[in-house]
């Protein structure tokens, strides 16, 4: 009997080691912090509103003066007689650079002003 008790003993010895060998570690192997190894975000400027600000004037030698045109990118203010109550035929035109432009003048075809013009950007 006492020979039995042992390999019972030793058969359960072996079961339990080798059952403790195939489970998973109950305490997770240390890890080191993760790294970020993503690309950081690009940085993108702020958008830019484009804007067209204007005031009631008399055609000066030739020309309007536009007060400030904010654009998004390289343009064209561009200066319209009325026609049906619409912006209609282009008197002039003056490049603006992107951003703030201040005190546009452009040069006008007075022959052909109405007495309402409009001022409209004009980008690519």
């Amino acid at each position: 009997m006492y020979k039995k008790f042992l390999s019972i003993s030793f058969t359960l010895l072996l079961t339990a080691t080798l059952f403790a060998a195939c489970q998973t570690p109950s305490q997770p192997a240390a890890q080191s912090a993760p790294t970020n190894t993503a690309a950081p975000a690009p940085t993108q400027a702020p958008a830019i509103t484009p804007s067209v600000t204007v005031e009631d004037q008399e055609v000066q030698d030739g020309k309007v003066v536009v007060a400030k045109v904010v654009s998004p990118g390289s343009g064209w203010i561009v200066i319209h007689a009325q026609k049906d109550g619409k912006p209609g035929p282009i008197l002039g035109f003056a490049a603006v650079k992107e951003g703030e432009n201040e005190n546009v003048a452009v040069e006008i075809d007075a022959s052909k002003a109405t007495d309402i013009l409009y001022a409209m950007l004009h980008t690519d």
